[in-house]
């Protein structure tokens, strides 16, 4: 296999050691279970001796889960049409660093070279994410910072190219936080005095061994990558990701060597808004010419602020105004035309009580939810819904509206959802959920 390649970067043992110490334990059930971008968030209790094996598994622990990181970047740059500016964004908790916690919040061009160095994780244990964001939030908050002085605001583009050239450098003028930015509600808008914040990488830094971390091009030669280890090492971690199954024959050897980025499942995730419209266009085209005036008129508005004018009431138990109700039997009969044409994931970002696994829930209102992840984490909430959405549920795309860049897709009131499984993942819940017959 002289031209396969891996899809992750490696990094020093001594680094990954300090790394796995601060990561919860789960089984190896409890692991195979998870869906694979919680992996990279756990280790299997199997110990860490001397055996090749057991350092074979730390290969596994320490190396593969970088993959997903450029699924998110091409995912994310296939959106940049639509979002052209990402947003650095830490966890919050006191496992952040100096280097990262200062990042925390800027927000530059999402094609800026920085990126190129800076795109998570580019350091070890790093758990920091990029929020995509659009040219008229950003102007918003362009305007909204105007009389702060330069290293009190956020946004860093070509409109302050001195300082963007400084943090392609590797540094960055920023107020220092009156206190921790890590700590519970803290964050770095609470100001005091200015320092240069040292933000290089590794490579930057010029360390031994470093690589550049661009996740545009992740990937490596194998024998490059073999060459690294000591032949029972090697054999020991190749044996071991050729017997992890990810699902349906999916090897995580098949897995890290290209063959599936992703473990086949019975729903499948819309990766680009080039497979969405593929997927979902067509069926939009065939029902939007047997949509009524009436229904086209209030799915058009329900994108505005007619979707609060319906759903606020219906959330709270109030009493309909006669032009929400028309509304809502209008959208009504158009979701009740639409069906999914395949099995589906989609996310939808929301602020929600406590939920437990078993549990059905029913929500009275439309339930907006969307066919990107980075998209519905743009969504301010606590709690991310991951819904399996089957083949055939009643279902409005709202992307292939005309003139509409969305990426909705609008579930009917009274949706009934399965809870299937609650993970507390940083300052949010990831709620697995399954929409019921």
């Amino acid at each position: 296999m002289p031209d396969a390649t891996f899809q992750f970067i490696p990094a020093p043992h001594a680094d990954a050691a300090r790394f796995i110490r601060a990561k919860p334990a789960v089984t190896r059930q409890v692991f195979d279970d998870m869906l694979p971008e919680l992996k990279a968030r756990a280790f299997v209790i199997s110990g860490l001796g001397d055996r090749a094996e057991s350092r074979a598994e730390l290969l596994l622990r320490t190396h593969v889960f970088q993959a997903y990181s450029a699924m998110e970047h091409r995912v994310l740059t296939e959106e940049q049409n639509i979002f052209p500016y990402w947003k650095y964004k830490t966890m919050g908790d006191d496992r952040v660093r100096d280097s990262h916690a200062a990042l925390d919040g800027l927000i530059l061009p999402a094609n800026d070279p920085f990126w190129d160095d800076h795109f998570p994780p580019w350091d070890w244990g790093c758990r920091c994410q990029v929020i995509p964001m659009t040219r008229e939030e950003v102007e918003d908050i362009k305007q909204s910072e105007a009389d702060l002085p330069p290293e009190q605001r956020t946004v860093i583009d070509h409109d302050t190219p001195a300082r963007l050239q400084h943090l392609r450098d590797g540094h960055l003028d920023r107020a220092l936080p009156a206190t921790d930015p890590r700590g519970p509600g803290v964050g770095l808008a609470q100001l005091g005095e200015t320092r240069t914040w040292d933000v290089q990488s590794d490579y930057q830094r010029g360390r031994e061994g470093a690589l550049k971390w661009n996740p545009g091009d992740l990937r490596i030669p194998i024998e490059d990558f073999r060459n690294r280890y000591d032949p029972d090492l090697w054999a020991a971690f190749e044996q071991a990701m050729r017997r992890h199954d990810l699902g349906e024959g999916v090897s995580a050897w098949d897995w890290l060597t290209g063959q599936s980025l992703t473990p086949k499942t019975d729903y499948r995730i819309l990766q680009t808004p080039t497979e969405m419209r593929e997927v979902m266009k067509p069926v939009v085209d065939a029902v939007y010419p047997t949509l009524s005036r009436g229904e086209r008129y209030y799915l058009d508005a329900y994108q505005g602020a007619m979707h609060r004018i319906i759903n606020d009431p219906l959330r709270e138990g109030r009493k309909l105004g006669v032009v929400a109700k028309q509304a809502m039997r209008y959208i009504d009969a158009a979701i009740a035309k639409s069906r999914t044409p395949e099995n589906l994931i989609v996310w939808r970002s929301t602020y929600y009580p406590p939920v437990k696994p078993g549990e059905i829930l029913s929500p009275a209102h439309f339930i907006s939810t969307s066919l990107s992840k980075t998209h519905a984490l743009n969504f301010d909430g606590d709690s991310l819904f991951e819904i399996r959405v089957p083949k055939g549920t009643p279902a409005f795309w709202m992307g292939g509206m005309p003139l509409s860049t969305e990426q909705e897709l609008l579930l009917g009131r009274g949706t009934r959802l399965k809870i299937l499984a609650v993970e507390q993942q940083g300052p949010r819940r990831l709620i697995r959920a399954e929409v019921m017959p």
